[in-house]
């Protein structure tokens, strides 16, 4: 069952978005690079909202990989949006899932993006 959410389409398209994303990053292609991360991170936060709550390991790393996306697409409102939404459901993350998303939705706060 956990592996038809890392088989999904959306996940291995987001994988794909986000490595091209990456390879521009270090071209300097920073425009580019933020476009991909943003799409990656739509297609992630999707996949990461169909993983029912009795698989919390499962949708917390891929809810943390989506609120992570965003904020590598310097997207921090959407990064924030998406972590709190994902808050809204604490009994469908794990414990240290729900830490990590804590964290990353206050990094968008201090960094005002």
């Amino acid at each position: 069952m956990i592996e038809k959410f890392f088989d999904d389409e959306r996940h291995r398209r987001s994988e794909e978005k986000s490595f091209f994303a990456e390879r521009a990053e270090r071209g300097g292609r920073l425009d580019e690079a933020r476009a991909g991360y943003r799409e990656a991170a739509l297609l992630e936060e999707k996949v990461a909202c169909s993983v029912p709550g009795e698989l919390p390991h499962i949708r917390a790393l891929l809810a943390i990989s989506a609120v992570s996306l965003w904020l590598k697409g310097r997207s921090g409102d959407e990064a924030a949006r998406a972590g709190l939404s994902f808050l809204d459901e604490p009994e469908a993350l794990t414990p240290e899932g729900r830490k990590v998303i804590e964290a990353l939705v206050a990094s968008t706060k201090r960094a005002g993006q």
